[in-house]
């Protein structure tokens, strides 16, 4: 009998952020390597309307309560929200043979402990972030939030997405794979770059934690024209107003007819943009958060040849990224930093930026795609059971 392995968290599924693609690709890579895989998530209601569901081979359940009266909801997805889960798991028959991998977040991590006391499975954790204390607005939530980070040393094996987590969490006693954010690099057919005498940019500007959002922006406003005009800047995940509030109505004026800022788009249209793109502007900052994570966009946009510009900080730089070759590293994320590298993407002959591209394709398929790590996902799960 094949071994089960349970992914669990708060995230809709699929396609319903990066949480929900690090679950696709991870459950893509344990169904190849023979497990049968069954995932409680919220489902993205862009994606379906149904409550139980096949999606790549893995069993998909909604572990949101839907009734048609709204005290009830709030009750059964509230206060006995860690009942429920575990009447959930233990409708799957688990045993001991077979593994339940959970997000730190509560109430999730509380209903699949509990559960494992009863029904003896084992755990794994896959802790995708770590906030600093300061992070967070009042004393209380941030020590309940490190308590939660913690809580990660009670599993039986942990895949923490960076070495900065790893470095933290590890020990002699712990069972550890640093597990990256995957990819699939035959997903979606590849369309052949096209260059019409301007680079096409992407910024997603849906994550403000982590990622310099206004030096970013203050970068490209501040171009001289005759590098505007060779360039088009497409922006996902904010609104005009708010790029005006950082850069001024000047700095719009400046840049508007270069800029397109889309609304919100289904997942085919985004990969659409990615095919057509060039670059990927991403500057951060250096701190805790910026060191544990790694952001799903960067493997996720070099799968369709999309050139990173990316501040060196993090595993992405370190043991993927390699400046000249498949990116653009920048040290740091100051604006004069990212300017610079603006400048030096827009003036690359498109020969030599064919090179970067293939080579950011090519950093996916032999190191990040899924099937690359289906081997040491198995081993890691094998080991806790000898």
């Amino acid at each position: 009998m094949k071994r089960k392995i349970i992914l669990c968290g708060l995230f809709r599924y699929p396609r319903g952020g990066a949480t929900a693609n690090y679950i696709q690709y991870l459950s893509d890579a344990l169904i190849l390597a023979d497990y049968d895989v069954v995932i409680l998530s919220y489902v993205n209601p862009e994606f379906t309307d149904k409550i139980q569901f096949e999606y790549r081979n893995a069993k998909v359940i909604d572990l949101e309560y839907h009734s048609e009266f709204n005290i009830l909801n709030r009750l059964m997805n509230g206060k006995l929200f860690t009942t429920r889960m575990v009447k959930i798991l233990k409708s799957l028959n688990l045993t001991t043979n077979d593994m339940v991998v959970v997000s730190t977040m509560k109430p999730i991590s509380d209903a699949v402990f509990k559960a494992k006391n009863e029904f003896g499975f084992k755990t794994c954790g896959y802790p995708l972030e770590w906030f600093p204390r300061e992070h967070f607005h009042d004393k209380k939530t941030a020590e309940l939030r490190e308590l939660e980070f913690q809580k990660n040393r009670r599993h039986d094996l942990i895949w923490p997405i960076s070495h900065f987590i790893a470095n933290e969490l590890g020990s002699e006693n712990l069972k550890l794979l640093v597990l990256p954010i995957m990819a699939d690099i035959k997903e979606y057919k590849y369309k052949e770059k096209v260059f019409c005498g301007t680079y096409n940019f992407i910024l997603p500007a849906n994550g403000a934690m982590k990622d310099a959002l206004e030096e970013m922006l203050l970068a490209v406003s501040e171009l001289e024209p005759r590098y505007i005009k060779r360039m088009q800047f497409h922006l996902t995940g904010i609104k005009e107003n708010r790029i005006i509030s950082i850069i001024g109505v000047d700095g719009w004026n400046r840049i508007r007819n270069h800029v397109v800022v889309h609304d919100w788009m289904k997942y085919d249209e985004l990969v659409q943009l990615y095919c057509e793109c060039h670059y990927l502007l991403l500057a951060r900052h250096t701190n805790q958060m910026t060191l544990a994570n790694f952001p799903s966009k960067v493997p996720e946009v070099m799968t369709y040849g999309v050139v990173p510009i990316a501040s060196r900080v993090g595993d992405y730089t370190k043991y993927y990224l390699c400046d000249q070759v498949n990116s653009i590293i920048m040290d740091g994320a100051d604006v004069s930093v990212c300017k610079a590298a603006l400048q030096e993407a827009i003036d690359m002959p498109y020969q030599e930026y064919l090179v970067l591209s293939d080579n950011a394709r090519k950093c996916i398929e032999e190191k990040l795609d899924y099937h690359v790590w289906v081997q040491a996902i198995k081993e890691s799960i094998e080991s806790v059971y000898k």
